[in-house]
């Protein structure tokens, strides 16, 4: 008998509200673009993601948000593929 593959979980804005150090609620409000990059956070983003300093964080504003939301992701996925076979 086989055994059943391992179902992984996928990455969600629970994580990535949990690496950014807020809360799941405001990371919905920042990928929707009802609220704005703040300095702390556009702070932790240039760290955390080198490329923007922390002007070019909060211009990149949502749209750049969903860019790193996605990029997460896919690593996840990627990942969790890579453990199952």
């Amino acid at each position: 008998m086989m055994k059943p593959k391992r179902r992984y979980k996928a990455y969600n804005q629970y994580d990535f509200a949990e690496l950014l150090q807020v809360s799941q609620p405001m990371i919905s409000l920042l990928l929707s673009g009802e609220e704005k990059i703040s300095w702390p956070l556009g702070a932790r983003l240039s760290k955390l993601f080198p490329g923007k300093d922390i002007e070019g964080w909060r211009a990149a504003g949502s749209k750049g948000l969903k860019l790193v939301y996605a990029q997460k992701k896919l690593e996840a996925e990627l990942n969790s593929k890579k453990e199952v076979a």
